[in-house]
């Protein structure tokens, strides 16, 4: 009977260890990092993880469309398919005129960045290049016969890269006549890692301590399109999908979304790897609806109703509450679409809209104090211009007949300006963020206004990164000036065929989990009711309230619950000498293995899975045949994604 290597495999005796990696409660140290890690997930080009000190661009092929592919996948051993792929155009004889796949990183303000190593999976077909290479900024570091039909790993170190702002990776093919090849075959990259370190200097001095989220607030008209032409493949959703693409928000808020479409809202979320969409409801004058595509998990949600008796609110206001992990708080956001057109009985239903959102917002924060990060977003149909009514002393005319103001409104009722000083007291505090058109000072988010805002608390707007900066999408002026962008410029009537509205978006810096203690606020407070670790109860770093052998520092990082003896990180080794674990959004997985326990046997990753992003489901990977002894040590590492 023949033996496989799985067979093998499973014949050798494995021990299996864990490791949890992360902030250590007695002491800090630092460590290479992760600066960027594209795995193609879902088909998307944008970068699974990300350092919060930089802005990763999505991956981009020079010539040609970047395709993704799904053969062979038994040797794909990191993330699995699909992979990235190109096809054609690879004959050229030098790598100076490679075509190539490329992605730029980016330092965020104050930060830089030192490139220290890069990996990935490659596998060219036998009419695709016969040598790849890669360079950063146009240097060539590292070149490569490539065989043909043989997934493989490239993985070398790099020097000279240190103190960036801004680096180009690319990763080139040609033909070096190693083995014969016409060029027009295709190249597979997958799983490629941009690994180093960070170094940042906020004003003021100090150091990094913030996590950049970028946000983006977008009126889509009508949707996804008028009704028969919002389907997907649709000119407006294509254009819709392309302008998220080129801007890349971790977080968007939209307005104008309809029952009609959700199908093909969700079917956008996933094309863009959003995992995590909310949908709120219907107004009371209107079925559109706000909503959230979000890339980090999505908490709560909140829709802001007229009181009882009181029929007032065009459309719903929309809160969520959104996990960012690393973060000390969460990141709260309010989203509205206000009445729209200029009459006073129209500017009547935005300021008492505006009353009703002020509370919830005074309200949440009366009962979450420690939130202090929150904005509020939307399409308001008004900006502050002189001509409007200062105040409403009685009801206008013009109101429909249905409409019921609540009991608790009192005349009179402010409106100039709207919508500044309507917004600038709530929750302590809010500063309008200053946006202008891409390359331009133009502030026109609308075709001969600005409708659309952004506000931001004092704690985002006056961080230790400064205030944020705001942009205006609009492709007719795309010069890649302004806030760093993924990919290349998109054709400039793109925006106007996506909506009659721009998107307005703005990274903003949230204050990261303080040391020494590494446990951030929202999480003591969600499983043990305060915010503070206390020497009289079990919440402590250190504690293990539940006795399962794990510390509530060490439940955070594996993400699993400190409350539950049965919430623990582990992992099985079945017979097939497969490895399996219950994984977490937000952590990075390395396994690790040696083949003794004396000084001189040192731990080495298995090759394929380091750094391998948790997805909230069950990971599973083949073990690696071993060196034909009878014993092998195994480990799994977790650490936080950020």
């Amino acid at each position: 009977m023949r033996n496989t290597a799985a067979d093998r495999r499973s014949c050798k005796r494995v021990i299996l260890f864990f490791l949890i990696a992360g902030w250590l409660p007695a002491a800090i140290t630092t460590r290479a990092e992760t600066l960027a890690l594209h795995t193609f997930t879902g088909e998307s080009t944008a970068a699974a993880v990300t350092s919060p000190s930089l802005f990763a661009s999505t991956f981009g092929l020079s010539s040609g469309a970047l395709e993704f592919g799904y053969a062979q996948e038994d040797t794909w051993t990191g993330s699995g398919v699909p992979y990235a792929q190109g096809s054609g155009g690879w004959a050229a004889a030098h790598p100076d005129a490679a075509k190539h796949f490329s992605a730029t990183l980016t330092a965020v303000p104050g930060a830089s960045f030192t490139v220290t190593n890069i990996r990935f999976l490659a596998r060219s077909t036998a009419q695709g290049p016969s040598a790849i290479g890669v360079s950063i900024n146009g240097a060539l570091l590292h070149e490569t016969n490539a065989p043909a039909n043989s997934t493989f790993a490239v993985h070398f170190p790099v020097s000279g890269f240190a103190d960036l702002t801004t680096a180009e990776i690319r990763i080139l093919g040609w033909d070096n006549g190693s083995r014969s090849s016409s060029g027009g075959g295709l190249l597979h990259i997958d799983d490629v890692l941009t690994g180093g370190d960070t170094a940042a200097a906020p004003p003021g001095g100090g150091t990094q301590d913030a996590i950049r989220v970028r946000v983006a607030t977008f009126n889509v008209e009508h949707g996804l399109g008028e009704p028969g032409l919002e389907s997907p493949g649709s000119g407006q959703y294509e254009a819709v999908k392309a302008v998220l693409r080129r801007i890349d928000p971790d977080i968007i808020g939209f307005q104008e979304m309809m029952v009609s479409h959700f199908d093909h809202w969700y079917e956008l979320a996933d094309e863009l790897d959003y995992p995590y969409v909310a949908i709120g409801a219907a107004g009371e004058f209107d079925s559109m609806r706000q909503g959230y595509f979000s890339r980090y998990p999505i908490v709560s949600t909140h829709n802001v109703q007229s009181p009882s008796g009181a029929k007032e609110l065009v459309r719903a206001p929309f809160r969520a509450v959104v996990e960012v992990p690393g973060a000390a708080t969460p990141l709260v956001l309010w989203n509205m679409h206000h009445k729209a057109m200029g009459d006073n009985a129209s500017r009547f239903r935005r300021a008492v809209e505006a009353i009703r959102i002020v509370q919830d917002i005074d309200a949440y924060r009366a009962a979450n104090p420690l939130h202090d990060a929150f904005l509020f977003m939307g399409d308001l149909n008004e900006w502050a211009t002189s001509g409007q009514p200062e105040q409403f002393n009685a009801l206008p005319s013009g109101l429909p007949g249905s409409y019921q103001l609540g009991a608790d409104i009192a005349f009179p009722v402010p409106y100039s300006l709207f919508p500044d000083d309507r917004y600038r007291d709530a929750g302590g505090g809010m500063t309008l963020l200053e946006a202008y058109r891409t390359g331009t000072t133009d502030n026109r988010c609308f075709s001969s206004s600005r409708l659309s805002h952004i506000f931001l608390s004092d704690a985002l707007f006056s961080g230790s990164m400064g205030a944020p900066g705001g942009e205006i999408y609009f492709s007719g002026t795309d010069d890649s000036s302004g806030l760093p962008k993924s990919g290349d410029p998109l054709p400039s009537g793109t925006s106007w065929t996506a909506s009659d509205h721009l998107p307005i978006y703005t990274d903003i810096y949230l204050a990261a989990i303080p040391p020494p203690d590494g446990i951030p606020t929202w999480w003591r407070m969600q499983y043990f009711g305060h915010p503070e670790p206390r020497d009289d109860g079990d919440c402590r770093a250190e504690d293990d309230p539940d006795g399962n052998g794990m510390t509530n520092w060490e439940e955070y990082i594996a993400g699993t619950d400190p409350l539950s003896a049965d919430s623990t990180f582990r992992a099985i080794i079945e017979p097939d000498a497969s490895i399996s674990f219950l994984s977490a959004t937000g952590r990075l997985y390395t396994i690790e293995y040696r083949d003794g326990l004396d000084s001189d046997d040192v731990w080495q990753t298995v090759d394929g899975f380091e750094d391998v992003p948790g997805t909230g489901e069950t990971i599973m990977h083949i073990l690696p045949e071993g060196d034909g002894g009878d014993m092998r040590f195994y480990r799994l590492r977790v650490r936080l994604a950020l």
